[in-house]
């Protein structure tokens, strides 16, 4: 124990990144007191509903950056030129209008359009674009308690209606809890005053084309991640019903605290990373370790915490998600591990590779998890998610041996 802690002191970025991390789910945790607040409101169906609204606001968002957010960051650090920015923005605008164009189609095929759900959308929506530009410009400062408010704001926000709602005074409907939690972003953007946006702000077209096109296999990348929930919930609610999608979406938002870890890590290793890549130093092999053992530690953990949280604040009404529930929490957290795996990728500039093999890990997921979905509803989907994610990791940790190796060399 002392020698994990003098490795963790004498490492700034384990440190940085413990901050993050703690921030992050502190956030978290007031999401999901909302998030309980609203299930125990809205009926099965409703509240299925509103998970896959929520899934489909995040992936739009997160459909925004395509990976722009990680290649401004990276650029920024390894190359000198002041024309990043302005095409970093500049490319932003763009995806940003192609994804407000796209939002009817989707949620009309979906089968949740509704005028004002629309209008709560496109609002929130934008909020987004804005937090996920400010996010990039801290992360790359390393300025990370900024980055931090802008997911602390809504997440207080949240955390106030909750009692409200919790405590008998407002009794929420599928449109309030959607334009609550949507809306809950839009303060942030009283951030971007603070956050030199406005005296650096600038629009440069030039570039944009090939910014766009160094950053498509990150944002693959980033939107198989990001929209892994909603393929979920899309499949549950393909082959069963919206009790099952609510049910499984309830298992996954509590295991997705993993993938809130995952995010924090990669936050705060990919500038550090990216400077190791500029001075040609090899990855610290030791810092990787800590990281993986404490996440599984982590798992096994959460496994007990979870099953006794939802006995005492839901009874019976999800007793049908606490064996879904164990299955995510292992799947979630080696995914995790995958996904701060690949800030060294990143700042290898290896992201096509890493494309590469998100992409074939989907396909394998999708491929088997149709029929294990259909014969076995959500279990089977729960273990095709552990066995994909268990399996892509080897293959990732493989490429990460000759990478590392490569670097030390050079």
């Amino acid at each position: 124990m002392l020698n994990l802690l003098s490795a963790i002191q004498k490492r700034p970025s384990l440190k940085n990144a413990i901050f993050v991390s703690g921030g992050n789910i502190f956030n978290s945790v007031l999401g999901f007191i909302y998030l309980t607040a609203i299930a125990r409101a809205l009926t099965l169906n409703d509240f299925g509903k509103y998970s896959l609204l929520i899934s489909l606001l995040m992936l739009a968002a997160k459909g925004s950056d395509f990976g722009t957010n990680n290649i401004y960051v990276t650029k920024s650090i390894t190359q000198d030129s002041k024309d990043i920015l302005g095409t970093f923005i500049s490319s932003k605008l763009l995806l940003t209008l192609i994804v407000i164009l796209a939002t009817p189609f989707v949620m009309k095929l979906t089968n949740i359009w509704d005028i004002k759900l629309f209008l709560v959308f496109t609002l929130a929506f934008l909020a987004y674009v804005v937090s996920f530009l400010l996010q990039a410009l801290f992360q790359k400062e390393e300025r990370f308690f900024s980055y931090l408010l802008t997911n602390l704001i809504p997440a207080l926000i949240k955390g106030v209606f909750s009692a409200v709602f919790l405590l008998g005074f407002v009794v929420p409907n599928l449109q309030l809890a959607f334009a609550i939690f949507g809306l809950s972003i839009m303060p942030v953007m009283l951030m971007v005053p603070f956050s030199g946006l406005v005296k650096n702000f600038r629009i440069r077209s030039k570039g944009v084309a090939e910014y766009l096109k160094e950053a498509v296999p990150a944002g693959l990348s980033q939107i198989i991640l990001e929209g892994w929930p909603a393929i979920n919930n899309s499949l549950t609610s393909l082959a069963s019903n919206f009790s099952n999608v609510g049910v499984f979406s309830l298992a996954n938002k509590i295991s997705n605290i993993f993938g809130i870890i995952a995010h924090s890590l990669f936050t705060v290793l990919l500038p550090k990373n990216a400077i190791l890549k500029k001075a040609s130093k090899s990855y610290d092999l030791t810092e990787m370790k800590i990281i993986s053992v404490g996440i599984l530690i982590l798992a096994g953990i959460a496994t007990v915490v979870s099953q006794i949280f939802i006995k005492v604040f839901f009874g019976t009404k999800f007793a049908g998600s606490i064996t879904i529930l164990h299955i995510l929490i292992f799947s979630s957290a080696i995914s995790a591990i995958h996904v701060f795996m690949e800030s060294y990728f990143y700042a290898a500039q290896k992201i096509i590779l890493v494309a590469k093999i998100n992409l074939v890990k989907l396909a394998t997921f999708v491929l088997l998890a149709i029929p294990a979905t259909f014969q076995y509803s959500i279990t089977g989907l729960a273990i095709t998610n552990l066995i994909c994610s268990s399996l892509f990791l080897i293959v990732l940790l493989s490429y990460y041996i000759k990478l590392n190796f490569h670097i030390s060399k050079a």
